[in-house]
């Protein structure tokens, strides 16, 4: 643990604070593709693709540099139904590297990170952890907006004590954000 904070520390140090500290509030729509594995030996061979309007998920996109940014996101979906209910609590951060440093022109980016899916329904309830990776442009839209245009892939790994099976989600999104810009130093 330790050394993780060292690591962290002394990377936010060799980054050195951005000129700006810009702070991206956005949400995303999208449409996704998950193709099920297994379940330990069982094949599931199943697939779901789903539209995800209006919005889904919420981000605040941190910088860390000029570069660099930090992205945590929340995602939450309930369905209810027959005096059941069902739902979906998503958390991800994406540590993401832009290809420009000017925040206000067009700008693409990649970006990857850790996910954690909580599932549940009534009295029962699941944890399914994930990785992504993405890559998009975040295109300026007037002085304190942008539209951002994406796509990635994310890996959610089997846990077989809870019947979750692994699976690989393909993604496609479109955002909006407001930013807060700062005065550069």
């Amino acid at each position: 643990m330790t050394l993780r904070l060292f690591s962290l520390a002394t990377l936010l140090t060799l980054l050195g604070p951005p000129a700006r500290a810009d702070v991206e509030l956005g949400m995303d729509m999208g449409f996704a593709h998950t193709s099920y594995d297994r379940i330990g030996s069982i094949s599931v061979n199943g697939s779901l693709s789903r539209f995800e309007i209006p919005i889904p998920e919420l981000r605040i996109g941190l910088a860390l540099s000029e570069v660099v940014s930090l992205e945590p996101r929340l995602a939450l979906q309930v369905l209810s139904g027959d005096d059941e209910t069902f739902s979906v609590l998503a958390l991800s951060g994406a540590l993401q590297v832009h290809f420009s440093s000017d925040p206000t022109t067009t700008r693409a980016y990649i970006g990857a990170g850790p996910s954690l899916i909580r599932y549940s329904a009534d009295d029962e309830s699941a944890s399914q952890l994930g990785f992504f990776g993405e890559g998009g442009v975040k295109v300026p839209a007037g002085e304190s907006f942008l539209v951002r245009v994406g796509g990635g892939f994310e890996r959610q790994f089997e846990k077989e004590e809870d019947f979750l099976p692994s699976a690989n989600v393909l993604y496609l999104k479109v955002g909006f954000s407001a930013i807060a810009r700062t005065p550069e130093r």
